[in-house]
């Protein structure tokens, strides 16, 4: 079973809360927490879900995490670990993992030249925002959107167009997003849309559902894997 659509043991409202009280109980400002793969063992859960409860900390101000370095516990919380930050990253790509490989698939039976200037303009706005180092969101999300919208189904569309919306309102998904965005991994990313793009323009099915399978897994390994110390 593909690790991206595996169900997450614990929610991650419960091991945030779990995680502050392991550093109320034990740990200082300016102390190193134990790394994630630890921290999954001894709540009983699995990355994914603990790396949704570490960048809902940090977004509440109660830690701190460090490329390359690990999670620092900061001096004073600025927030509630358990207000609304929107939907966890990986239940977000759990849902996108269903959905648009089989969307894919039907673009390549049934989009337009229309359809398909508007996933290569999204590919041009990627290749644009990477040029100037900054996050390729919007070009990313004119290319799915030209892909759902290539569809030839209507409500399929709008649920891509409501995923995407969902994902872009997230906090969680932004600062968990944010980690993973570095120039290699962007132009890297790139080269995984151009996959989807051929397979679709070449009317490939069952190419332009594995292409974009394999794209989201990027997705979902880049996302667990940016920040590790």
């Amino acid at each position: 079973m593909n690790a991206a659509i595996q169900k997450p043991g614990r929610n991650y409202q419960a091991i945030a809360g779990r995680i502050a009280e392991l550093i109320r109980s034990k740990y200082e400002a300016g102390d190193k927490l134990p790394g994630e793969r630890d921290l999954a063992k001894r709540f009983h859960s699995n990355r994914p879900t603990v790396r949704e409860a570490v960048v809902s900390l940090e977004i509440a101000g109660l830690v701190e995490v460090r490329m390359n370095s690990g999670i620092y516990v900061l001096d004073r919380p600025s927030g509630e670990h358990g207000t609304d930050q929107g939907s966890p990253p990986f239940e977000i790509l759990r849902a996108r993992i269903v959905v648009e490989p089989e969307v894919a698939a039907l673009a390549a039976k049934h989009a337009t030249s229309a359809d398909f200037a508007k996933m290569e303009h999204g590919i041009e706005r990627m290749r644009e925002e990477h040029a100037l180092n900054n996050p390729t969101e919007q070009g990313d999300r004119i290319f799915h959107l030209g892909i759902a919208g290539g569809s030839g189904n209507a409500m399929l569309a709008r649920i891509v167009d409501m995923l995407w919306d969902n994902q872009q309102r997230s906090h969680l998904w932004l600062r968990a997003d944010a980690y993973s965005r570095s120039a290699e991994f962007r132009e890297f990313w790139i080269d995984d849309h151009l996959n989807v793009l051929d397979a679709i323009r070449q009317r490939k099915a069952e190419a332009a559902k594995a292409a974009m399978t394999q794209h989201l897994d990027h997705t979902w390994q880049a996302l667990l894997a940016a920040g590790q110390s």
